[in-house]
């Protein structure tokens, strides 16, 4: 299919592209979007009978989900100024340095004015952590779901709970989950040791478990912490706006035969800003929006550009939406997701708070899962931020003992393949960085980038010398 510039007003291709999604199984997209782009699609979706497809953002949808049945709220607690004021912060199951620079920030800060405890639970130490870390405790891969069932049965403890939630914990064996995570009984009783004189702890949960396999029961366990401590839990979105379209849209699984339509995303027939795209339009930065942010704003997106091509509003337009601009659509965001019918032009530069919904709580919660080992060289996909500053060249990082075992060398050229993807990259020692493991960085990839997002974050891989 040719490529028009749309500039140029390709007519051709953008009456094509309106045939590709009445015809298509479903639309794919990647979060790095708008609330008002995400209001689209769904609308499109509803109306057209088709998928919406964004693995990442489901994952973290039914994440959520969970979370909400045992938390008895439509969403999290906490927020940075919960972080920032703290005076006790656990980070579990995410690298919050790569992921959340700004939380990583605020962290820094609750160290430096508060004097916070600062507790790091993760597979991989994180160095750049180690002048304000009160306690790092290392736990196999893939075995979160028993390290947080030993947490929240510690801090349960003495709580008021529910028959079923006592009965659930007492027969948990602790001694099975201990020795598989590798995680001591007596490193857990620290821990809830040095909260009890704390005021204002807060529990930061990363993204590496919205992939996990056990991610549901994940998700109820930190509702209940939530729910019977003072424990304040955020839950860090994977992506600029994952909470926006978890709230927004409703996602589905997509079929290997289904037709798709990439929006910023891979597809039979593709829409984006990127080059290689059959329909060319508007890049994120030049378009007006709002965004979800972690802390559960609605916030106006600054826009740094200028920008006469097509965008979502005018393909939206010519399937039958029709909307002026596409910041109509601020005030038609659900209110029964806690949005608020707030014009664009009336948001200002604070925006607004969602609102937070009590829903009535359920305990189903089931025996922590057997812990499988993960043997032969591992991976994990990290998400370092990418501005201007900072190298565009990615590099595989990992430990001496990685490239002993991976059979390759310091500062060599590598393949890297796990699943059906291959990829080529520089590899580097970290000397100061322990254990059998290396960083494969995802954010330097385009739309091969969504597939990864949606993995779990460690991962087996095939390395070989190039």
């Amino acid at each position: 299919m040719k490529n028009y510039n749309m500039t140029e007003k390709g007519e051709e291709i953008f009456n094509q592209t309106i045939k590709e999604i009445k015809k298509a199984d479903g639309i794919r997209f990647s979060s790095i979007i708008t609330n008002e782009e995400a209001l689209i699609l769904e609308k499109i979706a509803k109306k057209f009978d088709i998928k919406l497809i964004n693995d990442e953002a489901r994952n973290y949808q039914n994440f959520l989900n969970n979370f909400s049945k045992t938390s008895g709220v439509s969403l999290y607690s906490g927020d940075d100024e919960d972080v920032k004021n703290s005076d006790f912060i656990i980070s579990f199951g995410g690298d919050v340095t790569d992921d959340t620079p700004h939380v990583r920030g605020l962290i820094d800060e609750a160290s430096s004015q508060n004097q916070a405890e600062i507790i790091s639970l993760h597979p991989i130490e994180d160095n750049s952590l180690t002048k304000i870390l009160t306690k790092y405790v290392k736990y196999e891969v893939g075995s979160e779901e028993g390290v947080i069932a030993l947490l929240a049965k510690e801090l349960l403890k003495n709580c008021d709970t529910d028959s079923q939630i006592k009965e659930y914990f007492e027969a948990q064996d602790d001694g099975y989950i201990s020795a598989e995570s590798n995680v001591g009984e007596e490193e857990i009783e620290d821990i809830v040791l040095r909260v009890k004189s704390k005021k204002n702890p807060v529990l930061i949960v990363g993204s590496d478990v919205y992939n996990h396999p056990q991610a549901g029961e994940i998700a109820k366990l930190v509702g209940l912490i939530e729910k019977f401590t003072d424990f304040k839990i955020l839950l860090s979105p994977t992506s600029i706006n994952s909470l926006g379209v978890a709230l927004i849209c409703d996602l589905k699984m997509a079929n290997d035969d289904d037709k798709i339509v990439g929006y910023n995303a891979k597809g039979d027939f593709t829409i984006g800003a990127c080059e290689g795209c059959n329909l060319k339009i508007s890049a994120l930065n030049s378009q007006k929006g709002t965004f979800t942010t972690s802390s559960k704003k609605v916030k106006v997106k600054d826009v740094s550009l200028d920008c006469e091509k097509y965008g979502l509003n005018e393909i939206a337009n010519s399937l039958g939406l029709k909307s002026e601009s596409i910041t109509d659509y601020t005030s038609k965001l659900p209110l029964q997701k806690g949005y608020k019918k707030f014009a664009f032009g009336d948001l200002g530069t604070l925006g607004y708070q969602l609102d937070i919904s009590e829903i009535q709580s359920e305990y189903r919660l089931e025996e922590v899962e057997e812990i499988d080992s993960f043997d032969g060289v591992v991976i994990y996909l990290s998400n370092p931020a990418i501005d201007e500053k900072t190298s565009q060249t990615p590099i595989l990082v990992g430990t001496k003992q990685f490239a002993i075992a991976a059979k390759i060398k310091d500062k060599s050229r590598v393949s890297i393949c796990f699943d059906d993807e291959c990829e080529e990259i520089d590899f580097e020692i970290d000397e100061d960085a322990k254990g059998v493991m290396a960083k494969f960085p995802t954010s330097h990839l385009e739309f091969s980038g969504d597939a990864f997002a949606s993995k779990y974050r460690f991962t087996r891989a095939v390395i070989k010398s190039v």
